[in-house]
């Protein structure tokens, strides 16, 4: 799972793809709360079979996202994104939901 800041507007996410993409990649992001499909524009670098690609998207604190990036040839990643503004070594799915005695 990719965990991103809501309140950046510039994601950088650094990934290992299925195979090696061509010229452009798209970038389409599922809202599961929503339920709204989202092309975004991206550029991407691709180094020591890492690819790292960058975008600009406002996020909502808290939903959940399926990433899908494809090129002609096919699916080249899928996974999910998470927006929290906790830090991940703090991150608790329940914070500020339940009250533990």
């Amino acid at each position: 799972m990719i965990i991103v800041i809501p309140t950046n507007t510039t994601h950088i996410i650094d990934l290992i793809p299925r195979y090696t993409p061509d010229d452009s990649i798209t970038l389409n992001l599922y809202n599961e709360a929503t339920q709204v499909f989202t092309d975004v524009v991206n550029t991407f670098t691709f180094l020591n079979g890492i690819l790292q690609i960058t975008f600009d998207f406002t996020f909502v604190e808290g939903d959940n996202y399926q990433l899908k990036l494809t090129d002609i040839n096919g699916v080249v990643f899928r996974g999910k994104i998470y927006t929290t503004l906790q830090a991940t070594q703090d991150f608790k799915a329940t914070k500020d939901k339940f009250n533990y005695a």
